[in-house]
């Protein structure tokens, strides 16, 4: 049997652009019914919330289960050597994340 952990990776890098997407979708619509979220007037705001809400945690829920079966057994480096100057430890993973990096380049953690 092969070892399913680059396909478990790759999807999460797969989910990890498409919680961009969404989160580019949200803002679009939240601006789009800007209006509707001032605190005279609710119209759309509440449906709108509701729809992304579910989507962000049911996204949420999935890259969670697949982060820990994608990371479950491996090794993480033990970090003993000391990180150079805008360097930081991933705690997806336990990779060196640059600090010009967006994400961590091998599981696709984000702090952000």
């Amino acid at each position: 049997m092969s070892d399913p952990k680059p396909k478990l990776r790759e999807a999460l890098k797969v989910l990890n652009d498409y919680y961009a997407v969404l989160a580019k979708q949200i803002a679009d619509e939240v601006v789009e019914h800007k209006e509707d979220f001032s605190e005279e007037a609710f119209g759309q705001a509440e449906n709108i919330i509701e729809k992304y809400a579910r989507q962000v945690n049911e996204l949420g829920v999935i890259y969670g289960v697949l982060r820990w079966e994608a990371w479950m057994d491996k090794d993480k480096p033990e970090g003993r050597e000391p990180l150079a100057r805008d360097e930081f430890r991933c705690f997806g993973c336990g990779e060196v994340i640059e600090s010009k990096d967006s994400a961590c380049k091998l599981c696709g953690w984000t702090w952000r």
